[in-house]
């Protein structure tokens, strides 16, 4: 059975002569239309359309009251703001984002972010190859690691950046479904050793730097 299409195309022609008589500052009633003059409606075009009320649900207080969580908060927005597709919904990285904000806010360990950087990386399909070569398969010792190869590397094919054998555990951690453990880990060398490698591979990633990154080196 044939639709006629009609009555919608007139609907959408009114609705934006409606938007347009609004926008030029005419005086209402902007149609003739009472149904259109008693309910209101979208815009014909998403982007014309203006949130005008939101609710908050957490203020995130702790973090914002303090420059150093505020500036990892930043970071990790930032990284959020590079992969989100425009109006495309997100639930995964959105609980990823709101997790990391409230552990951030909790405890502030210097995993957060970097634990944060890795699951990210793997949410977008780049999740490194931590238990073998990522280059010939080899199952000996790991040295190296390089995101574009995919992963840690042995010896004969290590290329990129070295890696501590107490490093490549605590990524382990976090990619194996023991990030509350890693986050517990002492800040020292293996802790920052898995930050910057962290920060490296997402900018690798995203092929641009984080400018955040530079006001939390500083922090």
């Amino acid at each position: 059975m044939a639709l006629n299409a009609q009555p919608l195309w007139d609907w959408i022609t009114e609705r934006h002569r409606i938007y347009l008589k609004k926008a030029a500052g005419e005086a209402p009633p902007w149609t003739r239309d009472g149904i259109m003059q008693t309910y209101r409606f979208c815009n014909v075009f998403r982007e014309l359309d203006i949130v005008t009320q939101a609710e908050t649900l957490d203020h995130f207080r702790t973090v914002r009251e303090d420059l150093d969580s505020l500036a990892r908060a930043t970071a990790m927005l930032e990284a959020v703001d590079q992969v989100a597709q425009e109006r495309e919904a997100n639930p995964r990285l959105y609980q990823m984002l709101l997790g990391a904000l409230h552990a951030l806010g909790a405890s502030g360990g210097s995993l957060v972010v970097p634990g944060f950087f890795w699951k990210l990386l793997s949410l977008e399909g780049s999740h490194p190859v931590l238990d073998q070569c990522a280059s010939c398969g080899s199952r000996g010792e790991l040295v190296a690691f390089d995101l574009g190869e995919g992963g840690a590397l042995c010896r004969p094919c290590r290329r990129g950046v070295p890696i501590s054998p107490s490093a490549l555990s605590l990524v382990r951690k976090i990619l194996g479904g023991q990030l509350a453990e890693a986050l517990r880990e002492p800040e020292g060398p293996t802790t920052a050793e898995v930050s910057e490698l962290a920060s490296r591979s997402l900018e690798h990633h995203l092929e641009r730097r984080l400018r955040s990154l530079t006001v939390l080196d500083r922090s």
